[in-house]
């Protein structure tokens, strides 16, 4: 598929941004299901916000969700998944303010807050394919 990674694919997201660790594989199908979770996801957080939320990870081949540890089943698979960085600094202050604007304003399937020794990252999801689950968990790595 030959992409535009300057296209948008909402308001504030990009093309770029979806495969920004991975490209291999992608299609129609998972711009659409990136395209679904910025604007039912991220856009309305975004938007109260007023500021950047900066993309970790986006869509994943098989191939590299296999590389990285990711489940099988990982949404990150389909676009359906986004990992937001989140700074190391102000980690918790971030978290504080975002979760509970995901929490109202966003359809999210998952939502996980995930830790390692060096990083954060809030992990959001959005499906079409069975009703948004509203989960909200938290893992150590470490």
């Amino acid at each position: 598929m030959n992409l535009n990674l300057k296209k948008r694919i909402s308001p504030h997201f990009i093309v770029g941004e979806v495969v920004k660790t991975c490209s291999e594989g992608i299609d129609t199908n998972i711009i659409n299901n990136a395209r679904r979770l910025a604007e039912t996801c991220l856009e309305p957080v975004r938007n109260r916000i007023n500021r950047p939320l900066i993309v970790n990870s986006w869509y994943r081949s098989r191939k590299y969700n296999a590389q990285v540890g990711g489940k099988r089943t990982s949404q990150h698979i389909r676009g359906e998944a986004v990992d937001l960085r989140l700074d190391a600094d102000c980690w918790k202050i971030q978290l504080a303010q975002l979760v509970p604007l995901f929490k109202t304003y966003a359809d999210y399937d998952q939502m996980i807050v995930e830790s390692s020794p060096t990083a954060h990252w809030l992990h959001v999801s959005h499906t079409d394919r069975h009703a948004n689950r509203h989960q909200y968990l938290q893992i150590n790595t470490h």
